[in-house]
């Protein structure tokens, strides 16, 4: 399920990230993912509670569309 969305590339490419801690890129206008690996898959975190996550919490592009930020939680 996505959970933050950056439109890059003029407006040709989404970049999605979802509760699972995946970042992927797909194309805006057919809706086709563009690689069928995921950008970024973030490692698990422990838990205080001893389980473990990928959740991301927010996600950001820089201005120059070269850096993707991500704040995990």
């Amino acid at each position: 399920m996505i959970k933050d969305m950056a439109i890059v590339d003029g407006g040709k490419t989404l970049i999605t990230s979802s509760y699972d801690g995946t970042v992927e890129e797909w194309d805006a206008k057919t809706g086709d993912r563009r690689n069928l690996q995921p950008i970024m898959q973030m490692p698990l975190l422990p838990q205080p509670n001893g389980t473990e996550n990928r959740k991301i919490n927010v996600m950001t592009m820089s201005r120059d569309e070269k850096w993707i930020a991500v704040e995990r939680g």
